[in-house]
């Protein structure tokens, strides 16, 4: 078996499917959280990083005042941050059934169609919500990290108590 056939064995084997998955998400997760800090070390390097992080924090800081101040503005956020996490739960059930469905369907691998609906799901379809998935990913992390900040902000404004 030489390193072609291997590779294309490994992409029909669902467990690799589900190792790349599983560390695409455990990065997109990872850089959503270290984002800032990235943003702000390389914000160092030139005056055009800095100024461009100055504006984004900027805005970011805006958000956070907002979120902290208006409550109507606060849970419209909320809102859309709870459907930015179903979109992506919903990407990672279909990213894990594609593979599923075709193992599962003796027809998807019908030689005598052209192109087989299992070429298609595991050549196109599975890397393209794959490619979703880790974009949903990032934005949710990113989300969560300023929601986050702003919760922190308005429980240390009203003096509230940490949730345990």
């Amino acid at each position: 078996m030489n390193g072609m056939d291997k590779i294309f064995s490994n992409l029909h084997d669902p467990s690799w499917w589900f190792s790349a998955f599983f560390v695409a998400i455990l990065a997109s997760v990872i850089a959503g959280f270290l984002k800032e800090n990235v943003s702000q070390w390389l914000g160092g390097l030139s005056d055009g990083l800095r100024k461009w992080r100055e504006r984004r924090n900027e805005k970011r800081d805006e958000v956070i005042d907002a979120l902290i101040s208006n409550e109507v503005y606060r849970q419209f956020v909320i809102f859309r941050f709870l459907l930015s996490v179903l979109g992506f739960v919903l990407l990672v059930i279909l990213y894990f059934s594609g593979p599923l469905f075709i193992t599962t369907n003796s027809e998807m691998q019908e030689p005598s169609i052209m192109f087989p609906l299992g070429f298609f799901v595991l050549n196109i379809f599975q890397p393209l919500v794959g490619l979703l998935t880790i974009f949903a990913g990032f934005k949710v992390s990113s989300r969560t990290a300023l929601i986050s900040d702003a919760f922190k902000l308005f429980r240390e404004k009203h003096d509230l108590p940490k949730v345990p």
